[in-house]
């Protein structure tokens, strides 16, 4: 019995042995296999980032296109739960303002401005209220942006005209990423506030570049066939005078200038208040002394 149980003790023992052999063999294996596969994988890893890195310095058309696609997403995951959620600041950016809220020159060119181009006075409001807020700090006439505003678009902020102009000043399509970097990205174009800010800035360049108004209104209106840039100008002297007439009640309108001082165009139509009233105070006294009846001298 004891040499039974010493065979059946020696064939447990040579079991043991056995399976703890294939167990390192194909431990062994597993982690060979697994290292070759991680060294693979992140060679092909290196492989397909060299390559990308070549396509891209080969056509960086691909790398721009790549980026948008990239920004977008991240913005549109960041912002858009944000703002569809309930506690979001979305009234803060709402782009309009009572009328009655403004200067008395402003809310008439409003209501004008509304009646004229069938749009709603309030988003005007608040686009006119930027417009004379920002337009005098740069030294620009706010009458001026406001009638160039109205022949590029008609006061329409989605406006996408044929050559890819976008937005309420129709700012041209190769001038969207950089001139839009700082409020998000070319698709800010559409944002009223940002068109706004974005195309004073653009019309003071070429104000300050041309010298004159009418040589600036040029350079706004980019290439355009003969005669046709000399139409555009005086398109928008014309909505100009209409402006300054319907906001100042003034009868006659002098040519913008630049660059533009504060108030210039409201003393200058107050002068032309004052003479009428001269002439009309005048022509009371003379009517009145010829009316007066003339006593006879003893």
């Amino acid at each position: 019995m004891s040499v039974f149980y010493k065979r059946q003790e020696q064939v447990g023992m040579n079991w043991l042995k056995s399976l703890n052999r294939h167990l390192r063999v194909v431990g062994s294996d597993l982690t060979s296999g697994f290292m070759m596969s991680s060294h693979n994988g992140l060679a092909m890893i290196g492989m397909l980032f060299f390559l990308t890195f070549l396509a891209f310095s080969i056509q960086p058309q691909w790398r721009q296109a790549t980026q948008a696609h990239l920004l977008n997403w991240l913005q549109l995951d960041t912002y858009m739960p944000f703002h569809l959620l309930g506690d979001s600041p979305v009234i803060d950016r709402v782009t309009s303002a009572d009328p009655k809220d403004l200067p008395t020159q402003q809310a008439r060119l409003v209501k004008w401005a509304a009646r004229k181009y069938r749009v709603a006075p309030e988003p005007l409001s608040a686009i006119v209220g930027e417009v004379f807020e920002l337009a005098p700090k740069n030294q620009v006439d706010p009458w001026l942006v406001m009638s160039v505003m109205a022949t590029e678009s008609g006061f329409n902020p989605f406006m996408l005209g044929p050559s890819g102009k976008a937005g309420l000043m129709q700012i041209p399509p190769e001038q969207l990423s950089s001139r839009f970097a700082a409020f998000g990205g070319p698709m800010a174009s559409f944002d009223p506030v940002a068109n706004v800010r974005v195309g004073l800035g653009l019309l003071k360049e070429h104000l300050l570049t041309a010298g004159t108004v009418r040589e600036g209104l040029k350079l706004y209106a980019g290439e355009l066939p003969p005669g046709e840039d000399l139409l555009y100008v005086n398109k928008v002297l014309a909505e100009y005078q209409r402006m300054v007439q319907a906001s100042t009640l003034a009868q006659q309108v002098p040519e913008p200038v630049t660059p533009y001082l504060q108030e210039s165009v409201t003393v200058q139509v107050e002068d032309l208040g004052d003479q009428s009233i001269k002439a009309l105070l005048e022509w009371l006294h003379l009517s009145k002394e010829s009316a007066a009846p003339t006593t006879n001298t003893p």
